[in-house]
């Protein structure tokens, strides 16, 4: 028994020895890492991150503010309306019944 662990030792050294990659061979990933695309992904990653960090802020505020989104209705369709009637687009009796429609 004693005979065989002396053995092998000088195995377990060689494998798990000092060098490159802790003894799992050239580098990290057994050299078979990104290269120099590497580089670029984890800028991409990083960027999409701070991106989405971005819009996810802006979309709280805007959530948070009480104004309706943009392409909503309530208010913009109001607005729409009386600005349809300053154009002259559209005359008093209609602006009224469509404004009757709007706020029932």
């Amino acid at each position: 028994m004693e005979q065989s662990l002396i053995n092998a030792v000088p195995l377990l050294a060689q494998y798990y020895g000092p060098g490159p990659g802790g003894g799992w061979g050239p580098g990290m990933m057994g050299g078979w890492g990104m290269g120099w695309l590497g580089p670029f992904m984890g800028l991409a990653i990083w960027g999409l991150i701070i991106v989405g960090g971005i819009f996810l802020i802006r979309w709280l505020i805007q959530a948070s503010s009480g104004h309706p989104a943009p392409g909503g209705h309530g208010d913009n369709a109001l607005e729409i309306l009386r600005q349809r009637y300053a154009r002259g687009e559209i005359n008093k009796d209609q602006f009224e019944a469509m404004k009757k429609d709007l706020t029932a």
